[in-house]
């Protein structure tokens, strides 16, 4: 099981979501703890200037980004958005 770090942004970021998405959220998170590539959360390695940073899905239209500390166990919880501005 890991333990999941949010940053101040990730936690400033989640509180402009609406009620439905929170909710997507916390079952997002649930699924990071006990595994971060679980097949619901299509989790996948970034490339170019977020090389060794991770996405994963937030229902249809937010992604969320983490780094994981395996040696830890801990998953640091970066920022969420829109998939269409997180990457930039």
């Amino acid at each position: 099981m890991y333990l999941l770090s949010p940053t101040r942004k990730y936690v400033d970021d989640a509180k402009k979501f609406p009620d439905d998405t929170k909710a997507k959220l916390k079952e997002q998170h649930y699924l990071l703890e006990e595994n971060p590539f679980h097949p619901s959360l299509h989790s996948k390695l970034l490339k170019g200037k977020l090389k060794g940073v991770f996405s994963f899905r937030i229902g249809r239209d937010y992604r969320g980004l983490f780094i994981i500390n395996t040696r830890d166990k801990i998953i640091e919880l970066l920022r969420i958005d829109l998939r269409d501005s997180i990457y930039k």
